[in-house]
This record gives structure tokens, C-alpha cells and sequence, in this order.
């Protein structure tokens, strides 16, 4: 299935890191992450691939499903990828942030949809990624995804890593709302 292909192609370049962690850093260096995360998900809902890439350190590596990435590849794959879908939405939940050395060490959960051809799709996942002060932004050094789910017209078609359990559904009272059977 082309999709299948393109949806493993394009969720290898999106869950687009590791190092030992110390402790939980403070509030603003955990926002300044999270704007950056919100500035690359605009940058790749736009198509603007060249701002995209200034996000990303010059050495940045991406480590997905055993293979690894450099930064002019997962560019090129997006741009390429760019031609036949069309991303609605990139919404990335920073989970936590850790700082070791200078490097912020982030664990954090992205969401992305769009449409390929006239099928919508979604892919969730997660990853570990790696920051760095530039000169005027933080600059991601690495990445590795830990797991992803990629969805076509609501349903999974490919999984990667340890993918979390849904929360559980709430369990349905034995007894109707007013007390009556």
C-alpha cells in the first residue's frame, strides 16, 4: 500500500536523543523548549522547510527504528514527502525536560494529520529528543523515537516501539443515573 510506505517514510522524519538525565529543569527553560517544538510544527504545517532546518544543529541525527538520520535527509524527506500530503496540524506535548551539561533532554509526545491524496491520516508518537543554546534559539542536536502510530481513515495501519496503553474507558455504572433500573 503507498500509503503504508509514504506514512513509514514520513513518520520516520517526524518522530525526528538520548543522554543521561540530572534534574527536572526549571519552568522557563521547560517553555522555551516547548516554543520550540510549537516553531518547528509551524514551520512543517507551512512547508517551510528552510526554517525548519535552522532549527536543527548542522550535526543534528535522527535515530528511528534502528537507522539513523542527518539533518539533510530528514529535510530532503519532508520536502519530498511535502508533494503528495498535506499536514493540517503538529501539536508536540512536552512531557519533561531535563538538563545535563548544557543540553536539555526532553521527552515529549507530537501529533501529527493531514491527508494523503484524499485519505486523512494521523500519526502519533514519541521520542527523546535533544536541545542546545544557539546563539539566539535553542537548536535540536538529536532525536530518537521510542514509538509511533500512524492511522489511515481512523484506522492503525503500522506500529513502532513500546506504544502506551490508551487511558481506560470509564467503567459503566451497574445502576442508572437516578438510582432506577
Amino acid at each position: 500500500m503507498e500509503f503504508v510506505r509514504l506514512g513509514s517514510s514520513l513518520a520516520s522524519l517526524l518522530l525526528i536523543c538520548a543522554g543521561p538525565a540530572s534534574p527536572a529543569v526549571s519552568g522557563a527553560s521547560a517553555s522555551g523548549v516547548q516554543a520550540a517544538y510549537d516553531a518547528q510544527c509551524a514551520d512543517i504545517v507551512r512547508g517551510d522547510f528552510e526554517d525548519f532546518a535552522r532549527t536543527l544543529s548542522p550535526s543534528f541525527t535522527a535515530h528511528v527504528e534502528g537507522q539513523t538520520y542527518s539533518r539533510d535527509d530528514v529535510v530532503t524527506s519532508l520536502e519530498r514527502a511535502s508533494t503528495s500530503v498535506t499536514l493540517t496540524r503538529c501539536t508536540t506535548t512536552v512531557d519533561s525536560v531535563t538538563q545535563s551539561n548544557g543540553v536539555f533532554i526532553a521527552l515529549v509526545r507530537q501529533l501529527v494529520d493531514g491527508t494523503h491524496g484524499n485519505q486523512p491520516f494521523e500519526l502519533a508518537s514519541g521520542k527523546r529528543d535533544m536541545w542546545s543554546a544557539g546563539s539566539d534559539a535553542l537548536i535540536e542536536t538529536s532525536s530518537t523515537a521510542l514509538w509511533s502510530t500512524t492511522s489511515v481513515n481512523g484506522q492503525i495501519v503500522q506500529q513502532s516501539g513500546l506504544v502506551p496503553s490508551p487511558p481506560p474507558l470509564p467503567q459503566a455504572s451497574p445502576t442508572p443515573p437516578g438510582g432506577r433500573r
